[in-house]
C-alpha cells in the first residue's frame, strides 16, 4: 500500500488536463550549506517540476509541484554515540498539488494538498516516512492604473513541517507589481522583492524552510531512541537569474542561515540531542527549464 502510494505522489504531475498559460517548468539545484565546529555541513541536490492546468471550467484551475531531494550530512559527533551511517543521507519526494476556485472577478478560493515521503530509507518504507498537510486560502486581487500594477492578499491557514515538526501555521502574502520590472511579496512563510531586466532576474527573499524526517534505523543516544530528525531555519538569501534562451535559465543563490534547527527527537517528538547549530551562510546553483514559449528573459 505504502509503495502504491508513494507512486501515486510521483505521477499525479502527468495528469492530462489541459495546461494553462502559468509557466511550466522543470529545474535542478545543488545546495550547500557550510558549518563550523559547532554543527554539521549539509548538502543538498534537488530536482523539481511545476504545472499548471484548467480543469475544464473557466474558474476551476489545478497547480501541483512535484521535488526529489537528496540530502547529504556530515560532520557529526560519534563521541556521544551519533550513528553516523544512520544519519549521512536523507530523502524527500514531496508532491504539492493545490486547487483554485475562482469565486468571482476578484475572490479566489484555494485548497492544497502536502504528501511527503523523507526518510534516511535504509530499510523498507513504513508509514512513519511519509507526512500528509495541507490547507486553506481565501484571496482578493485587484489592480491600479488601468491594471497595469495588479495586487492581492492572500490569508489562510497550513497544515505543515516548516518548524520542524507537524503543526498548523499561518499563511499571508501581499503581492504588488510596482513597475514593469519590480515586484514585492510581503507575508509568511515567505517574503521577496524581485527585479527583472532583459535576461536578468534579480531577487532579495526570506523564506522559513523546514524539514520532518523519519530515522529507518533508530539508534540510542544517552540512553534515548532517537527515531525522527528535526530541521527548520529563515533562509535569507539574494538570487541571480540569467536566461540563456528561450527556456533555458540560470541561477546563483547566496544565502544566510538565521536561527538553523537540526535536532533528533524521538517517536512522540520529544528532543532527544540538539546540535546548537550557528547561524551559516549557504549557496545553491541550478538551470531551469520552461515548457511555454517565452521571451528571453529570466524567470
Amino acid at each position: 500500500m505504502l509503495r502504491r502510494l508513494l507512486i501515486f505522489m510521483t505521477l499525479i504531475i502527468h495528469i492530462p488536463f489541459q495546461a494553462q498559460t502559468q509557466t511550466n517548468t522543470v529545474a535542478f539545484e545543488r545546495f550547500l550549506s557550510v558549518g563550523d565546529q559547532n554543527g554539521p555541513d549539509f548538502t543538498q541536490t534537488e530536482l523539481s517540476a511545476q504545472a499548471h492546468f484548467n480543469l475544464g471550467f473557466s474558474t476551476m484551475f489545478l497547480a501541483t509541484s512535484l521535488g526529489i531531494t537528496e540530502s547529504s550530512n556530515f560532520t557529526f559527533y560519534p563521541e556521544i554515540g551519533i550513528n553516523d551511517d544512520a544519519l549521512k543521507k536523507v530523502y524527500h519526494v514531496v508532491n504539492k498539488p493545490s486547487f483554485r476556485f475562482d469565486i468571482s472577478k476578484n475572490w479566489h478560493f484555494t485548497t492544497q494538498f502536502i504528501s511527503q515521503l523523507s526518510a534516511t530509507l535504509t530499510h523498507n518504507l513504513v508509514r512513519d516516512d511519509f507526512f500528509l498537510g495541507g490547507g486553506l486560502r481565501i484571496g482578493y486581487s485587484w489592480s491600479t492604473e488601468n491594471g497595469t500594477k495588479p495586487s492581492s492578499l492572500v490569508i489562510g491557514t497550513h497544515y505543515d513541517i516548516r518548524t520542524g515538526k507537524p503543526e498548523w501555521l499561518p499563511y499571508l502574502a501581499y503581492r504588488h507589481q510596482l513597475s514593469k520590472q519590480w515586484h514585492v511579496l510581503l507575508g509568511y512563510p515567505e517574503t521577496a522583492i524581485d527585479f527583472r531586466t532583459g535576461r536578468y532576474h534579480i531577487q532579495l527573499k526570506a523564506e522559513h524552510q523546514g524539514s520532518y524526517s523519519n530515522i529507518s534505523d533508530p539508534f540510542e543516544v544517552n540512553g534515548r531512541w532517537a527515531e525522527k530528525i528535526l530541521s527548520s531555519q529563515i533562509n535569507t538569501t539574494l538570487g541571480l537569474g540569467y536566461a540563456l534562451g528561450p527556456h533555458w535559465s540560470a541561477q546563483l543563490t547566496l544565502g544566510f542561515a538565521v536561527d538553523p534547527i537540526y535536532q533528533l527527537a524521538d517517536h512522540s517528538n520529544q528532543i532527544v540531542f540538539d546540535y546548537n547549530i550557528d547561524p551559516r551562510p549557504t549557496w545553491a546553483m541550478g538551470l531551469k527549464y520552461r515548457f511555454n514559449k517565452t521571451k528571453t528573459t529570466a524567470k
